[in-house]
């Protein structure tokens, strides 16, 4: 393919064919469990994970302004991405008697992202040297950069019911939520 960066007046600031190579993965697993203590009382648990990775390498060759102006600019840039998501999940409902039902439930989960290295080296062939040599006019030209983030939430609810009749029922409840 081809990727270009052009001016407000038109001029190619850069001009670069890529190559580019990627390589995605995805595991999911679901786990869903329920026991009826008896005909009044009901627990479940959901567990659910999912994991993604994504790795992705670019090789850019062609024209970059006043770093290779000749047409024999050079980028590599590397990236990897993982992600992973865990959601646990327990309620349970208990009725009293015909008309009062018990209803709570509470969830745990986990995510986390990192990126454990994202580099990018650009540099431009030496006809003098008859090599390739690191551009060096903005720190941006060559870098490396990681990041990760981590986030854990924790919920609960609770709420209880009483029912009159099929058409009036009185709810009241409490939901909370706790982020890390």
């Amino acid at each position: 393919g081809q990727e270009n960066n052009v001016s407000a007046v038109g001029n190619y600031l850069k001009r670069l064919d890529v190559e580019r190579s990627t390589y995605n993965t995805n595991t999911t697993g679901l786990l869903n469990l329920v026991y009826r203590i008896n005909a009044k009382n009901k627990v479940s648990f959901v567990s659910n994970y999912i994991h993604t990775s994504e790795q992705d390498v670019r090789i850019f060759r062609g024209y970059m302004m006043d770093n290779a102006e000749n047409g024999k600019g050079l980028i590599q840039r590397a990236d990897n991405l993982n992600s992973k998501l865990w959601i646990n999940q327990l309620f349970g409902e208990h009725q009293f008697g015909k008309d009062w039902t018990f209803n709570w439930g509470g969830a745990y989960n986990d995510m986390t992202s990192e990126r454990p290295n994202r580099m990018q080296n650009t540099m431009t062939f030496d006809d003098s040297l008859q090599q390739y040599a690191l551009v060096i006019n903005s720190p941006a030209d060559q870098h490396r950069y990681f990041d990760e983030m981590i986030e854990k939430n924790y919920l609960g609810n609770l709420s209880i019911s009483k029912k009159w009749n099929d058409r009036l029922k009185l709810t009241l409840g409490a939901d909370g939520q706790y982020k890390n």
